[in-house]
């Protein structure tokens, strides 16, 4: 074989390799939604669980209730109704919301405040078409909770709570999310500041 022959199989290959290199490269990469895509090696139940998710907008605990009434009412929802009482925990009134996909409980945290500027303690919900993180909604199993959420997590009665350090010993003053177990299934879903515990 003559060397200008090897040269040219030789420029050849090379030319092979870096056009794989530059195909490889220039590929559409994955998105998140796509089945193709790797899995997330980290779980993200710990980064980001607290809320849940209403007619396609997030609501939290531990924000002002004004500022959840207007992120509600910017997609068309309202209280159906509301009820208000004298707190024995706080200088102010106590607020439950009532909403079609369940109830929403806040708190005073300094006297002389509209009930708007009270502090969402408590989110508790009970219709299937609200999901939490990972799209766990109420009707889902137990062993689905744990399957996304992980098993960091304890047990308080009926609950099934997940916080950040997942120790009983802090289910008082740790903000959580839990899940109420009735026969092996999701039957409410609640975001718990614990305000309660916290100093006004």
């Amino acid at each position: 074989m003559k060397k200008t022959s090897v040269i040219k199989i030789i420029a050849l290959a090379a030319a092979a390799v870096i056009l794989a290199v530059f195909s490889a490269a220039c590929d559409t990469p994955a998105t998140p939604g796509d089945p193709t895509a790797a899995p997330d090696p980290t779980p993200s139940a710990k980064k980001d669980y607290k809320y849940v998710e209403v007619s396609g907008t997030a609501i939290t605990a531990n924000v002002t209730a004004g500022e959840l009434l207007d992120k509600l009412a910017a997609v068309g929802i309202e209280p159906l109704s509301v009820d208000e009482a004298e707190s024995c925990m706080f200088d102010g009134k106590d607020v439950t919301y009532h909403f079609a996909f369940g109830d929403v409980f806040a708190f005073p945290q300094k006297s002389g405040e509209s009930v708007r500027e009270n502090i969402v303690d408590e989110i508790y919900v009970t219709a299937t078409d609200v999901a939490a993180m990972g799209g766990i909604k109420v009707g889902d199993t137990e062993a689905h909770v744990k399957e996304v959420f992980g098993d960091s997590c304890f047990t308080d009665g009926a609950r099934l709570v997940y916080s950040d350090s997942g120790s009983i010993e802090n289910k008082d003053t740790e903000p959580c999310i839990y899940f109420y177990i009735e026969d092996g299934a999701v039957s409410g879903i609640g975001l718990l500041a614990n305000l309660y515990h916290v100093s006004a």
